[in-house]
């Protein structure tokens, strides 16, 4: 057996918590690459469960970018 490669890569997150006009929190938390790309996004609900509403993730996204 022989170790072929290794890749050690720095992983930075960002993380966001929005409050809705319905009064609900979620939380929109970001993983980025080493040049500051997003590879990653996770959507979740104030309990902590993933929240699979592409639309409301794009409109949350969006308040986002524009706070920025």
């Amino acid at each position: 057996m022989k170790l072929v490669s290794k890749h050690v890569e720095t992983i930075t997150t960002e993380r966001y918590q929005i409050q809705l006009t319905a009064g609900n929190i979620v939380t929109v938390t970001d993983y980025l690459d080493e040049r500051g790309k997003v590879i990653d996004t996770v959507f979740r609900d104030e309990d902590g469960f993933d929240i699979d509403d592409a639309a409301l993730l794009e409109y949350v996204i969006e308040f986002i970018e524009n706070c920025e």
